[in-house]
């Protein structure tokens, strides 16, 4: 266990969370009782990619305790439940944003997204865009989901087109009336600049 100046911070094997977090909740000169929160940290170079953190309190000796452990996306963690009842909520936040799954869980489910949400929002590797886009559709008084198209190669009139901009046709916002250039571009990204009406483009 290392010592610092904000707690003390244990690392653990994905076999030995929940004895060892009993051992700091029992024992005498541990006394931790309560679970601040659990989360995870994502990193994809990493043959164990996901780190799940247990951040603890002990109210008795008014200390911190941080204990993590490693997973891959294959490797179920051992629950905590049992001696902190309310890490039930972390356990399935670290599910639904990371996809790292606990043991027996007796209600694991999203708690962040909404059930139809396919992957897992906080890994790396989750496109920026997502895979599906929502929208609503005033005609059917719904909210479909469409498959994200990817556009790669596009110009200057096909990315105003994406907006539902033209060249010579201003847009009107909520703020006020603008016109869009499309001033560069950066790979397959493309750099807008917005010129309010009444100033002169540069």
């Amino acid at each position: 266990m290392e010592r610092s100046e904000h707690g003390n911070r244990s690392d653990t094997n994905t076999d030995y969370p929940f004895p060892l977090l009993c051992f700091l909740k029992l024992h005498t000169y541990t006394r931790v009782k309560v679970s601040i929160d659990i989360c995870g940290v994502d990193h994809p170079s990493r043959k164990r990619r996901f780190e799940v953190v247990h951040n603890l309190l002990s109210t008795r000796y008014n200390s911190r305790i941080r204990v993590q452990t490693s997973a891959d996306e294959v490797t179920r963690i051992s629950p905590v439940v049992s001696p902190f009842p309310s890490a039930g909520r972390w356990e399935r936040e670290v599910w639904d944003m990371f996809g790292v799954s606990s043991i027996n869980h007796p209600d694991l489910r999203r708690i962040s997204t909404d059930h139809g949400f396919e992957g897992h929002p906080l890994r790396k590797d989750l496109p920026l865009s997502g895979y599906v886009e929502v929208r609503y559709d005033d005609p059917e008084k719904r909210v479909p989901s469409d498959p994200v198209e990817w556009l790669r190669s596009f110009g200057s009139k096909q990315l105003l087109c994406l907006f539902g901009l033209s060249a010579t046709r201003p847009a009107t916002d909520l703020i006020g009336s603008f016109s869009v250039k499309v001033v560069g571009f950066r790979g397959p990204f493309a750099r807008v600049q917005t010129i309010p009406l009444g100033r002169k483009q540069e």
